[in-house]
């Protein structure tokens, strides 16, 4: 990854940083109040997902202070969420310590003098000769993994990038553009991940589109179709790197420009 890249990179995680910074303050502020129960289960919710969005590109960015505050954040969540809901002295204390840690990282991050470079991953030669041009989709609603997945990608020769923020945009790029590969976020603003991979799968023109799914949650359980790889965040960013690879080093297919590949799908997907 270029330095460049890098620095890009760590702009656009402070900057989604402090806006869900912005987010759970407005949360926790709200919580302090007297409110119903569904609405403070809706707000614990909205904490620990911002949290948790935090901790997967903070790791990602090397950022590991930033990563245990909003871990801590998450867990204070999570824990009001199983229980009974009350926010007491001890919870409201943990949760202010989680963001001022988390504002302090911000804040030297900010400061170049005092930032932690990110982990190098040095470009990765393509095999062969030059790689075709191949065209990968990210669909994830958060910017900093995005733009991990751009800067990643830049060190990886003949790769062009197309970016979702939302499951509706990304299927429909899914059909339009039928990518060589599609990375996909379990967890989207409007539709969950995994219903959007039983979407990609379920029709004729994106049935065949390898899938890299990335997500906080446990792996999606044995008895359902399987994404071509699953990956748990945090995710290192070269084993990222190298399953990127892995799947688009597989034989091409001539996803729904070739007549034989749609009769292929209509003889799977008759009712379509």
């Amino acid at each position: 990854m270029s330095e460049p890249a890098r620095s890009g990179l760590l702009d656009v995680f402070v900057a989604d940083a402090r806006d869900r910074m912005r987010r759970l303050d407005s949360s926790l502020l709200e919580l302090a109040d007297d409110t119903a129960p569904a609405r403070r289960q809706r707000l614990l919710s909205v904490v620990w997902e911002e949290a948790h969005a935090l901790r997967g590109a903070a790791s990602v960015c090397g950022r590991p202070e930033a990563a245990a505050a909003a871990e801590l954040l998450e867990e204070v969540a999570s824990g009001l969420s199983r229980d009974d809901l009350e926010l007491g002295s001890s919870d409201r204390l943990e949760l202010a310590a989680g963001l001022e840690r988390l504002r302090a990282d911000l804040d030297a991050l900010e400061a170049p003098s005092l930032a932690r470079p990110l982990p190098v991953v040095p470009p990765r030669p393509a095999e062969g000769g030059e790689r075709t041009a191949a065209t990968v989709l990210c669909i994830d609603d958060d910017a900093t993994s995005r733009a991990l997945v751009g800067a990643l990608l830049s060190a990886t020769p003949g790769v062009r990038l197309i970016e979702a923020a939302d499951a509706r945009t990304g299927l429909e790029l899914a059909r339009t553009e039928l990518p060589n590969l599609i990375l996909l976020d379990g967890r989207l603003p409007d539709i969950q991940g995994r219903e959007v991979f039983d979407r990609l799968r379920s029709a004729p023109e994106t049935w065949s589109i390898p899938v890299l799914m990335v997500s906080g949650d446990e792996p999606p359980s044995a008895d359902r179709p399987q994404p071509s790889r699953y990956l748990q965040k945090p995710v290192d960013p070269k084993v990222f790197l190298d399953v990127i690879n892995e799947l688009l080093a597989r034989p091409a297919v001539r996803r729904g420009h070739d007549s034989s590949t749609r009769e292929v799908a209509r003889a799977i997907h008759p009712l379509r």
